[in-house]
């Protein structure tokens, strides 16, 4: 396949975890003979016209960016047609002594988000009273963009566990019945998907408790934006979570970062968030394989820690560009990888 994909890292940082996200797809491209043809824009240009980033972007099939802060801007949203969000959260056996939680009750957790996305429009209607002892704020949904996000959350549903959860405010929440209605009628055209509705009070404790009963949840923006976050604690890191923004031609691809999570200080910021935002974008082209081999690859970085300080208790020389090396290595030679651990580990890696 061919693909071509904008890069837009983020100054500073941002250009250290793109930089191996792209070095990994090109070992994926070599691997399975796909052609990847990446485009980068500079960010840092004095000669950068924001309309020229825009018809880039919407001339390619993807994007990849180290945050979101690109897609703020309301023309480039209008433009790329961005209406729907999808988190992935996958707890790893290796990173489980690093959760609050038991061991038995987050391995083997994989759970998708799906929310409606419309940055333009987060509340449609807000007032503050001037001595600000009264105000309201007003979420909208329309029945077209519910039924644009709840199409994909069941098709996803097809190639995963089978099943979609519905997470609504509550039961006299007119916004609540909309989506009740619409992803209910939906879930008739998929009989082999198991289909259930539950409130956000009951999703925040099973989600604690027993977060296997997840396979892909679908609600609103808001719902979901609190939900992910309290879903770092089944990872075991804040640093393993990527989300797409789907785009009704081009979708962008990036690693969730948390507001209260700062990594500006980090000389080696973990990249595995980025990575794994590189595999959502191939499983969007319907490259399971080659997006699963990268997931493989990041398990087996973190059963031998080769990882950046953050999560590494074992090793404190573990570099951003060492930890894309060795995925990308594994990629190429899968069985080769353990016998290189100690290449990689003194610096002696030569891939790429």
């Amino acid at each position: 396949m061919r693909l071509n994909i904008v890069v837009i890292p983020k100054s500073g940082l941002g250009t250290e975890i793109t930089t191996q996200s792209i070095k990994v797809l090109k070992a994926i491209a070599l691997e399975f003979d796909h052609k990847f043809i990446f485009k980068t824009v500079d960010t840092n240009s004095r000669n950068r016209s924001l309309n020229k980033d825009i018809d880039l972007c919407r001339n390619n099939d993807a994007i990849l960016t180290s945050n979101e802060s690109f897609l703020q801007n309301r023309n480039l949203h209008s433009e790329l047609k961005v209406h729907a969000s999808s988190t992935i959260v996958k707890s790893y056996n290796s990173l489980t002594i690093n959760s609050p939680l038991e061991r038995k009750v987050i391995s083997g957790t994989n759970i998708l988000f799906f929310n409606e996305l419309n940055l333009t429009n987060d509340v449609t209607k807000k007032y503050s009273s001037k001595n600000n002892d009264y105000a309201y704020d007003i979420n909208e949904n329309t029945r077209q963009e519910i039924q644009c996000v709840a199409k994909k959350a069941f098709k996803a549903a097809q190639s995963r566990g089978k099943k979609v959860t519905l997470i609504i405010t509550s039961d006299i929440s007119q916004v609540s019945s909309l989506w009740t209605e619409i992803a209910s009628k939906l879930s008739l055209q998929y009989p082999e998907i198991k289909f259930n509705v539950i409130n956000i009070e009951n999703a925040v404790t099973q989600l604690i408790l027993s977060p296997n009963l997840f396979d892909v949840i679908l609600t609103e923006r808001i719902i979901s934006n609190i939900l992910i976050k309290q879903s770092s604690v089944l990872t075991g890191s804040t640093s393993l979570q990527s989300t797409s923004y789907l785009g009704q031609k081009t979708s962008l691809f990036f690693p969730t970062v948390h507001s209260n999570v700062d990594v500006t200080d980090c000389k080696n910021p973990n990249p595995l968030a980025s990575i794994l935002s590189a595999a959502m974008l191939l499983e969007h082209f319907r490259l399971y394989s080659e997006s699963e081999m990268i997931k493989t690859a990041i398990n087996r970085s973190l059963e031998l820690n080769i990882t950046t300080p953050d999560l590494n208790l074992t090793y404190n020389n573990i570099t951003t560009n060492k930890v894309g090396d060795f995925i990308a290595d594994f990629i190429t030679n899968p069985h080769d990888s353990n016998a290189n651990f100690k290449n990689i580990h003194l610096g002696q890696s030569t891939i790429i």
